[in-house]
């Protein structure tokens, strides 16, 4: 049987792909388009980001323009809170992906869904196609252009298995040593011992590698059994880089995590605060739950029962130290949560071989785009109009404009 015959096929019906190809068929309404993507339905992971309200972009992140004019022709109407995070006006990512399906249909867009790619390859004397795509359908597609737009590892559930970095490596790209980001981070200390777990609260986070201090944020903490979550650390999760050809046993020892538990007040002056409090009798439990969670309170009064330099010491000397617990609550860095668990892909295939369009400089013909280039950013919409950006964008180069 003979491969069937597209003038572009894209592999991955995420948002990139299908940004690419409704950006494509727009500039070229007689161009064959084929789009492979092995869920029943395309852009499930658009349908539901930020938990289903689908934080679909950033006022602060690349490609704002292009990316609004793509959405306004499509229909999707758009706010943004108060840091700038935008979202559909419905709040539903099941609207913004039924508004794509209909575009796609409106132009012609030949979709097959459920299946999945198991193979690229160039075919360079083939005048029919330069690609050939092969399905695990059974079934064989030829290209003169290819979109790799497969996304990375994160959410597996939605079959992203990380396939478009074998492709990429087998057609000669360098792929970044790729790992979860945007994902709780594992501790050596044991929380659920230290009668942490469950504890939400807002603070300063500090990140440490090799006593050097290369990431700090406020925000929302959650303590869990053996990690810590919360945009704040979701985010700090991004800086985490294991070294080449170092594993996870001990790629992390270098780092550190240190909270402030009370950013509120300097140091000093929740010194004087507990001080305050202790010169009328109250324990050093007691003066600090007026200060964070109880939890805590309980966990830093412990802490200073088992120090026996706190014996028989004065009133603010122990202020000091219960200030300084609060101040600098430090965490050992055990490594990351896995794929799973984490909401986007660090690492991917270099951007230094990619041009301005995302067409390959290596290879002719062929576009990367979205999650499975080596882009990450912090919460807020970034990942997911990088996403948008990058396939408008390679969508304009296949289409010559």
């Amino acid at each position: 049987m003979e491969d069937k015959l597209y003038d572009v096929i894209i592999v991955g019906g995420g948002c990139a792909g299908m940004s690419c190809a409704i950006t494509y068929k727009t500039l070229n309404k007689q161009g064959r388009l084929l789009v492979i993507d092995p869920n029943k339905r395309i852009c499930e992971k658009v349908a539901i980001a930020g938990n289903g309200r689908c934080n679909i972009g950033n006022l602060k992140a690349p490609g704002l323009d292009l990316v609004k004019d793509f959405w306004q022709r499509l229909g999707i109407e758009v706010k943004a809170n108060s840091n700038g995070w935008l979202y559909p006006l419905s709040e539903e990512g099941r609207s913004v992906q039924k508004q794509i399906e209909e575009a796609a249909q409106e132009l012609a867009i030949d979709i097959l869904t459920g299946t999945a790619v198991n193979d690229v390859n160039i075919l360079e004397d083939d005048l029919n196609g330069k690609f050939q795509v092969v399905a695990d359908n059974g079934k064989t597609y030829q290209g003169s252009k290819l979109l790799i737009a497969s996304g990375g590892k994160a959410c597996p559930r939605l079959g992203t298995k990380g396939d478009g970095y074998g492709f990429a490596r087998t057609l000669g790209h360098l792929v970044k040593r790729t790992r979860p980001v945007l994902v709780p981070v594992l501790v050596k200390e044991n929380i659920k011992k230290m009668g942490l777990s469950g504890v939400r609260t807002d603070g300063n986070v500090k990140l440490f590698c090799n006593h050097q201090q290369i990431f700090q944020e406020d925000g929302n903490i959650q303590f869990l059994d053996d990690s810590i979550s919360g945009i704040v650390i979701l985010n700090m999760s991004r800086h985490l880089i294991l070294p080449e050809n170092v594993g996870l046993d001990h790629g992390f020892d270098g780092y550190k995590v240190e909270i402030d538990l009370c950013p509120s007040m300097t140091k000093d002056q929740l010194a004087t605060t507990i001080n305050s409090k202790l010169a009328q009798g109250w324990s050093v439990e007691r003066a600090l739950t007026t200060l964070v969670k109880s939890k805590i309170a309980t966990w830093v009064a412990e802490q200073m029962c088992q120090d026996k330099r706190n014996k028989g010491t004065h009133n603010e000397d122990l202020a000091q130290r219960a200030s300084k617990l609060l101040k600098e609550f430090t965490l050992q860095v055990r490594g990351t949560k896995g794929w799973k668990d984490a909401q986007v892909s660090g690492g991917g295939v270099s951007l230094s071989q990619l041009d301005e369009n995302m067409e390959s400089k290596i290879v002719p013909g062929l576009y990367f785009a979205g999650e499975v280039t080596d882009f990450d950013g912090p919460c807020g919409g970034y990942n997911l109009q990088n996403s948008w950006y990058t396939g408008i964008l390679a969508g304009r180069g296949m289409a010559d404009v």
